[in-house]
């Protein structure tokens, strides 16, 4: 569930930036970042751990619930997420993660919401849909 919805978060970001900005950025944080900027989305610090939480819970599952990056902590609601460096991840529970996508959700929505993004009047290009497409064929 996890996994699943991560990359479709980083997909629905990746293509709302390209579309508005022409810009393609490999890093999910940065793609976060740029967007919020682009679109003036409000608390960009504190939505930026919120995504940077859910894709450490992510990656945490990729390296056998350890940590490899920079410590950091951040309160969601009333969970905490903790994140140690080289540390076992302990905040990547269902609820924990259920939590994280309720709130990256919302931030999903004011997104949707911004001006500029509900200005776009065309289909959004989305690459890997369109790979998925390719290969039926």
């Amino acid at each position: 569930m996890v996994i699943f919805f991560h990359f479709n978060l980083e997909n629905l970001l990746g293509c709302l930036l390209n579309k508005i900005s022409n810009i393609k950025l490999q890093d999910r944080g940065s793609t976060f970042t740029r967007l919020s900027q682009e679109i003036g989305l409000n608390d960009i610090s504190e939505n930026t751990k919120i995504i940077k939480a859910f894709s450490s819970i992510r990656n945490s599952l990729h390296n056998n619930g350890i940590h490899s990056h920079a410590s950091f902590s951040v309160k969601v609601g009333k969970l905490n997420y903790k994140f140690t460096k080289e540390g076992v991840v302990q905040c990547a529970s269902l609820d924990h993660s259920i939590n994280l996508i309720q709130v990256v959700k919302d931030i999903i929505d004011e997104i949707i919401e911004s001006k500029k993004i509900k200005g776009i009047t065309e289909l959004i290009p989305d690459t890997y849909a369109e790979w998925l497409d390719n290969e039926d064929a």
